[in-house]
Order: structure tokens, then sequence, then C-alpha cells
């Protein structure tokens, strides 16, 4: 996710692709860390062949680097889970 002022609230997006022949229902999105956030409604649902973004936030607001996974539910047969390592770095402005 980069590197934000303390002051700001960062946002990233992570795109997520459907290769199957159905479309992909995300049922929902889990953050190990509280501070990082879906800023989507669920369930998110991707057409057959299609990708699409999903925006997540950072609402720490104490200096420092910053890691968390992000656990995807879906209806996908071989991968109903799907974790992601997300980062951010965030600094105090001058």
């Amino acid at each position: 996710m980069g590197s934000s002022a303390v002051t700001g609230l960062p946002t990233s997006q992570y795109v997520v692709s459907n290769t199957g022949n159905a479309p992909l229902i995300i049922d929902s999105v889990l953050f190990m860390d509280p501070h990082f956030e879906l800023l989507d409604s669920l369930p998110i649902v991707i057409s057959n062949n299609y990708s699409r973004s999903i925006n997540i936030r950072y609402t720490g607001t104490v200096e420092g680097n910053y890691s968390t996974t992000m656990q995807i539910y879906s209806n996908d047969p071989n991968n109903e889970l799907k974790n992601v390592t997300l980062s951010c770095h965030r600094y105090e402005p001058n």
C-alpha cells in the first residue's frame, strides 16, 4: 500500500481475477489487523473471465511499518480461501 502520512487515510486496490467458467462470488474479506478494512460492499460478484479491483484502506495513525494477511473467501471450488499479504508505511509529516 506504499507510504503515507499518519494524517491521511491511504487506500489501495487489489485486483481479483476470475479465470473460471462461472461467476466468482466473494462472500467475505477478513484482515488479521483491524486497522485494515475493505471499502466495497459484499458480496462481490465477478463474471467469468473478468477482473475487478477491490478497495482497501488503512486507518492506523501511528508512525511505523505495518503488514497483515487479507483473507478472501469465495465460491472457488479449488481456492475457497486466498491469503494475501498487505503492507504499508506510515510517517509523521513535517
